[in-house]
């Protein structure tokens, strides 16, 4: 993949209250938020007492990476199209990215 910068949509932050799914870009040497997804409100969590496998794939060009939680397809980043894609729609973007519905 030939890029002016380098992507990565590695980060699931959980602060306690709710978990976000992040695509970051790499710019001058520092990482910036361009997409954000909530992924889960942790009170709604059915089964939160228990342990979850948590697995990020990529596509084989390194354009489009998806989030599973329990072998489940919670959301996905498409870095060629700047979209977010979430089971239930939401999410924030920043000026480059689409701020389009994000189901």
């Amino acid at each position: 993949m030939t890029a002016t910068f380098q992507l990565v949509c590695h980060i699931l932050r959980d602060d306690g209250d709710t978990g976000y799914f992040y695509a970051m870009e790499r710019k001058d040497g520092e990482f910036h938020i361009v997409e954000a997804l909530q992924i889960y409100v942790v009170t709604n969590v059915a089964d939160r007492q228990k342990p979850s496998e948590l697995a990020i794939v990529w596509c084989s060009d390194g354009t489009k990476a998806a989030l599973l939680i329990n072998d489940y397809f919670y959301a996905a980043f498409d870095f060629a199209a700047k979209r977010g894609y979430r089971r239930t729609g939401f999410g924030t973007a920043t000026a480059d990215w689409q701020d389009a519905p994000h189901d």
